[in-house]
């Protein structure tokens, strides 16, 4: 659902909030996972496992903003290639009028 909506790129378990109905907040989707797996008491305790984990977040951000940029890139080269003359019918050409 939310690669459908938010695009290509997007970390779903990031992106996903749930409202539970025992609960009285919304949770994020990746907490949800950790609190079910069990590893929510793996989180950084140093300034090093801090750092590691926020260098690790930026990649996957820019992985992200590369795979939006290639996306973009794409569609905007797709939509150019369809207005060009070699794909236009006969028929859909005006005549020039002097």
């Amino acid at each position: 659902m939310v690669l459908s909506i938010a695009g290509e790129g997007r970390n779903t378990w990031r992106d996903l909030w749930l409202h539970l109905p025992q609960e009285g907040n919304w949770i994020n989707a990746a907490r949800l996972r950790r609190l079910q797996t069990g590893q929510e008491q793996n989180q950084p305790c140093g300034p090093t496992a801090a750092l590691s984990a926020a260098a690790q977040a930026m990649n996957q951000a820019l992985k992200a903003a590369i795979i939006l940029i290639e996306h973009v890139d794409y569609q905007s080269t797709t939509v150019l290639e369809r207005r060009l003359p070699k794909n236009r019918r006969s028929v859909d050409l005006l005549e020039d009028i002097d």
